[in-house]
């Protein structure tokens, strides 16, 4: 019976950098009065690339077998910030609600999304480039957005606040659970820009690469 189960997370032993962030197709339209209009070519979807240090021999075929098992852009990976994988505020061991009750979004009149979550600890906080995630369809499909501003749970355990990209209510159903730990979403491997160093007698060399994008699956 194999270990490898997919959607595969991400190795982040041995990671030196990492880029996450929304990837977006803009057009903008001048006309002749100097009035400039952007257009959004669909949702923005996350992009992620990952960077290696050095890594030693078994952590580097382990890395090189990861890749392999994906198949090019055939499997999904789970993609997650290293750095973000519980709210910062709560890193330190501060309690926090890992799973809030509900959720709802609402558009200011600037186009901004504001997520509102409940069942939060009272004084719980968001902090700026905080994560939450959405799960759905049996816990297999996933949607992803980032916090732009910080917030605090008020007495009854609400707390609202900006974040980017919007959540793409036309995809994620309103009974979608969040989740503020490990927050991820579903990607796939952009093959072209994948690189592995050639694995020496001792190591792997820093310069590894291994870029991904987000598949949000309806």
């Amino acid at each position: 019976m194999t270990s490898i189960i997919f959607p595969r997370p991400i190795i982040a032993g041995g990671v030196l950098s990492q880029g996450f962030d929304p990837a977006r197709v803009d057009y903008l339209s001048p006309e002749t009065g100097g009035r400039i209009y952007s257009v959004a070519a669909g949702s923005p979807l996350w992009s992620m690339t990952l960077g290696y240090n050095n890594l030693l021999i078994p952590d580097a075929y382990a890395l090189k077998a990861w890749v392999d098992s994906l198949d090019g852009a055939k499997q999904l990976i789970f993609a997650f910030d290293i750095d973000r994988q519980i709210p910062l505020y709560h890193q330190s061991g501060r309690p926090f609600a890992a799973s809030p009750a509900t959720w709802s979004q609402t558009i200011n009149d600037d186009d901004v999304p504001l997520l509102e979550l409940t069942g939060l600890l009272r004084g719980q906080v968001v902090s700026v480039g905080d994560y939450v995630s959405f799960v759905w369809g049996g816990g297999k499909k996933f949607a992803l957005v980032r916090a732009l501003e910080a917030a605090r749970a008020d007495a009854s355990g609400t707390a609202e606040f900006a974040v980017t990209p919007a959540v793409p209510t036309l995809i994620v159903p309103p009974e979608a659970t969040t989740t503020l730990r490990r927050a991820g979403c579903l990607m796939r491997q952009v093959t072209a820009e994948t690189k592995l160093m050639e694995i020496g007698t001792d190591c792997m060399p820093a310069g590894s690469k291994v870029v991904a994008l987000q598949d949000l699956i309806p």
